[in-house]
């Protein structure tokens, strides 16, 4: 396992966002799977997606507890939001992990949080 570093203008310099042609479109740049968010925690999965579609993601899905699904839609309109089964507590129920695994695989990235 490698040591933490620091996350400065350094850093952040050698990893820079992917340029796109100009006369690329949406296909081109991929599509990001989002797995997060809550009935608690909604504010996860706006910012990982408005994250994703800043650094350049063509197509955004976010996959999130059903309670706050239509919401977020509303929030982030250029996305396909994804309800999924939640629990008591308004988390993703493990149910909920199967049918997520076909979004997954047609995904070029996925990201996965609170």
């Amino acid at each position: 396992m490698n040591p933490p570093e620091a996350l400065d203008r350094e850093l952040l310099r050698g990893l820079p966002l992917p340029r796109h042609p100009e006369d690329s479109d949406k296909e081109d740049r991929g599509r990001l799977l989002v797995i997060a968010g809550s009935r608690e925690l909604p504010g996860a999965a706006l910012l990982a997606g408005t994250g994703g579609l800043r650094a350049g993601a063509g197509k955004l899905q976010i996959a999130t507890a059903a309670s706050i699904a239509i919401p977020l839609g509303v929030a982030i309109p250029e996305a396909r939001v994804i309800g999924c089964e939640e629990t008591e507590t308004g988390c993703l129920a493990a149910a909920a992990i199967e049918p997520l695994l076909e979004w997954a695989a047609d995904a070029q990235a996925i990201m996965m949080g609170g």
